[in-house]
């Protein structure tokens, strides 16, 4: 047992409780049917193999997958016998249960993994079935993952070798975004056309109207940042591989951090930033922006529909409407862009126990919810119910509320949608997710962004191999000093706690530099993305 085991199961045997209680929820679903994968399992039995998947539960949506008809057609079509255990609706208290089993050596058939970097370390301590010996067999898995930026996402060897597959979407799309109270906007008659200086005289114009300070956020210090860091040229990480010079960067050791300050410095001079900004709860936030006390802020998309829904049903002649802004773009030119959902869900991945008595009927399982029925039923639900065919695609009917619609009709989407975290949902129709997922007061922004291409490049993680001995946790330890140190700064940057001269400017770089470790990890991780790429 590795030494990384060892430390997972002291870790949760103070909290959790034996694994036999633990796992008392488990529910059943099962099947004698032939295979009709559209690549059927070559393991030949007469009896249902038994399957036990492990799942994180929807709150929003919570079925018994041993009656919802999905997960029972799916055992029918595997030939299994399917225990299903959910173990949480939180990514920790998931993790603490499954991690347990592990240790326990009682981890699940099929099993899903939350997080990018512990996948990396079941496939470390060699607890995966290799996806890639079966690849042949099974054509769903190999349409969806044998391709190079899967491979390139979910390099944990350092040769591409498959060892989970993930959730996909057939196009990035957009969720996060500066959104504004929209009516308000409207009414004192200023419009907001992009530029840099035009969002500041938005700023200052709801300010001389309303008296309040307009911009607020619900994500502290590091989201003020964030939502400013691109239209400057950073990135909204403060440490970030710079595709301009192709070398990691800590964001501080040029001028562009120092514009950015300048420029929010000047917004809080002018009281145009809520000076509770670093101090507030997600409920101070809301009361904020929903009682005329803040007007512009940062979050998702869905958050419009948050915010506005609430107050339209108490008063429906109110006016109050939150909806997606643009953007702003300096002068540099930089183009900005927001947190996005890539084509590759890499925090979303299903894995094959290694010791399985049944690996084939794991692999015909995942291979079955890849096939064409399941994504279907997963992205559209039921034929002649929630969508029809027009021309060969599957388009959603008025019963359905989305975009098309005005978002009228009976809510029928948490009838398919309710098992997304069980195996269902690992394909997703960006376009049909973006119909039936946001609304009417989301939908135009999400859609605003689209259109102009504000996607955060895909990030990428450099596989361990390429790092000496002790220098990938070298690099954490530095980025958490770097990263503590840096929000500190630059709150005080900002609120002119710390002079923002040249000078001043100037030690601080030599700090994150020297004194807090940034030169460190700059030169750990570029030679170890020279070793990886050459």
């Amino acid at each position: 047992m590795s030494k990384r085991i060892l430390s997972m199961l002291l870790a949760v045997l103070t909290t959790v409780c034996l694994f036999a209680g633990c796992a008392g929820n488990a529910t059943s679903s099962t099947g004698s049917a032939a295979p009709v994968s559209e690549a059927p399992s070559s393991e030949e039995t007469s009896e249902p193999a038994k399957i036990s998947i492990s799942y994180m539960r929807d709150a929003n949506a919570p079925v018994n997958p041993a009656e919802w008809e999905p997960c029972i057609e799916l055992a029918k079509d595997c030939n299994a016998e399917i225990t299903w255990y959910e173990w949480g609706v939180t990514a920790e208290e998931y993790l603490q249960k499954l991690n347990l089993a592990i240790t326990g050596g009682d981890a699940p058939d099929i099993f899903f993994s939350p997080n990018h970097d512990d996948t990396a370390g079941y496939v470390e301590d060699g607890l995966l079935l290799c996806i890639d010996d079966y690849l042949d067999k099974y054509p769903n898995i190999a349409k969806y993952n044998d391709n190079d930026e899967t491979r390139y996402a979910l390099d944990y060897d350092g040769n591409q070798t498959l060892y989970s597959i993930c959730g996909r979407y057939s196009e990035p799309f957009y969720w996060y975004g500066i959104l504004a109270r929209t009516d308000v906007i409207q009414d004192i008659g200023y419009e907001y056309d992009g530029p840099i200086d035009s969002f500041t005289g938005l700023l200052r114009a709801i300010k001389k109207e309303t008296g309040k300070a307009p911009f607020t956020l619900r994500s502290g210090v590091f989201g003020l940042y964030q939502t400013f860091a691109t239209s400057f040229g950073l990135d909204v990480e403060a440490e970030f591989y710079d595709d301009e010079t192709e070398q990691y960067v800590i964001a501080s050791i040029d001028d562009r951090l120092y514009k950015l300050l300048v420029y929010l410095n000047t917004l809080w001079n002018e009281g145009l930033i809520d000076p509770e900004y670093s101090l507030n709860t997600t409920a101070m936030w809301e009361e904020k922006m929903t009682t005329s006390q803040a007007f512009v802020c940062w979050d998702y998309f869905v958050r419009c529909e948050a915010l506005t829904n609430p107050i339209r049903e108490k008063d429906p002649n109110s006016k109050f409407e939150m909806g997606a802004i643009a953007l702003p773009v300096t002068e540099d030119g930089y183009k900005p862009y927001m947190w996005s959902n890539g084509t590759v869900a890499s925090n979303d991945q299903w894995c094959i126990n290694a010791d399985t008595e049944h690996p084939e009927t794991c692999l015909s399982i995942l291979d079955t919810v890849l096939s064409e029925k399941y994504n279907l039923w997963n992205n559209y639900g039921i034929e002649g119910e929630t969508y029809t065919m027009v021309d060969g695609k599957p388009t959603y009917t008025d019963d359905v509320p989305t975009a098309l619609n005005d978002f009228k009709g009976d809510n029928k989407a948490d009838n398919w949608r309710a098992l997304r975290r069980q195996l269902f949902g690992m394909i997703t129709d960006t376009s049909a997710y973006e119909l039936a997922a946001y609304g009417k007061y989301s939908y135009p922004g999400a859609m605003m962004y689209k259109e102009n291409g504000w996607l955060a490049p895909i990030p990428f993680s450099i596989p361990k191999k390429y790092f000496g001995e002790g220098e990938q946790q070298a690099a954490t330890d530095a980025k958490t000093l770097l990263n503590d140190h840096f929000t500190l700064q630059f709150q005080d940057f900002v609120e002119g706690k710390r002079p923002l001269t040249k000078e001043e400017y100037a030690k601080f770089q030599q700090e994150m530099l020297n004194e807090y470790d940034g030169q460190k990890w700059m030169d750990i991780m570029n030679k170890a993305y020279k070793a990886w790429k050459g």
